[in-house]
């Protein structure tokens, strides 16, 4: 058995069925969610195909202006590897863990050492196909080195496709236990998605946020990749969902566009009000270790490829 998400036009439900439909798992397999996902009554806002998105806890729909301001304050995005810039560096950490010079990075370390939930978010229609097979390839390797440098980390993976096709959301426990999450990924298959080009990326958040029962002391990081933006009545619920995720404390959430040089728009302003970062990456074969970097922050990405031992 496995747990997913159905969607309505307006409520998601949670449903428990073989799924014969979506990946054909191992017998052997099973994966149960770590905590119920309550029955979510989406936002008011999603019934009215006029609003692109909105901010504030009232909910009041974005300007034009102020959807200009969002994406000049993603605007610090990077291209290319996912690096937005070189940072030169000018020592290395200590056995004990010590980077004096570098007092951000320092902070940033000491609060990931006191716990990290890490939720990875992903597209698994029919284009990412790419991606996904750098998932099932890397993920015990370069999710081994995370574990061993940051011992008291949990993740959990959530996939999403379109609202139209048998099963749309799947997702694992948030867990150290990789190899579950390495069965779950050898599962997925890239497929489906429909005849247009945007996805229900906010399904996927919605599980990602709602479906978890995160560690107070915990830093909490939501990482979402793919290479389609959601359905645009929907992009109002995926970045009410990261906001309201980034209220909690010590959480963010980023983005990453893939096989792209510039994040897609929509990706910008979920980011921004998540109060993480957006990226671009053209090689499909970094996406995962690009994923891991983000949780540092780009600003402390040489500094984190070189605590993780990333190759």
């Amino acid at each position: 058995m496995i747990r997913w998400l159905v969607a309505s036009s307006t409520v998601e439900r949670e449903v428990i069925e073989p799924m014969p439909r979506f990946e054909v798992l191992p017998a052997e397999l099973e994966v149960v969610v770590q905590t119920a996902v309550p029955e979510v009554t989406l936002p008011h806002i999603l019934a009215d195909p006029q609003v692109d998105a909105f901010s504030g806890s009232a909910g009041a729909p974005l300007q034009p202006s102020e959807v200009a301001r969002l994406l000049r304050a993603a605007g610090t995005t990077s291209t290319g590897k996912g690096a937005a810039s070189s940072v030169g560096l000018r020592g290395r950490g200590s056995a004990a863990g010590g980077w004096g010079a570098y007092p951000q990075f320092n902070r940033m370390l000491h609060d990931l050492r006191r716990g990290l939930d890490l939720v990875i978010v992903f597209d698994s229609t029919t284009s990412m196909g790419p991606e996904i097979d750098v998932l099932k390839i890397r993920f015990l390797q370069l999710g081994g080195l995370v574990l061993r440098a940051l011992p008291n980390t949990r993740i959990a993976c959530v996939t999403y496709k379109d609202i139209d096709d048998p099963i749309p959301v799947a997702y694992t426990p948030l867990t150290n236990n990789l190899h579950e999450i390495q069965r779950f990924l050898q599962a997925v298959q890239p497929f489906g998605g429909g005849p247009d080009i945007a996805e229900a990326v906010h399904l996927g958040l919605l599980q990602a946020t709602r479906g978890y029962a995160f560690r107070r002391d915990a830093v909490k990081v939501i990482l979402l990749f793919g290479d389609a933006p959601p359905r645009r009545e929907d992009l109002a619920a995926a970045i009410w969902t990261a906001q309201s995720f980034a209220a909690l404390p010590r959480a963010f959430v980023s983005t990453v566009t893939v096989r792209s040089t510039l994040p897609l728009p929509e990706f910008q302003m979920i980011s921004a009000q998540g109060q993480g970062e957006a990226v671009a990456l053209m090689r499909s074969d970094h996406v995962l270790q690009e994923l891991f970097l983000l949780v540092f922050k780009q600003v402390n990405r040489e500094q984190a490829k070189q605590f993780l031992q990333l190759p």
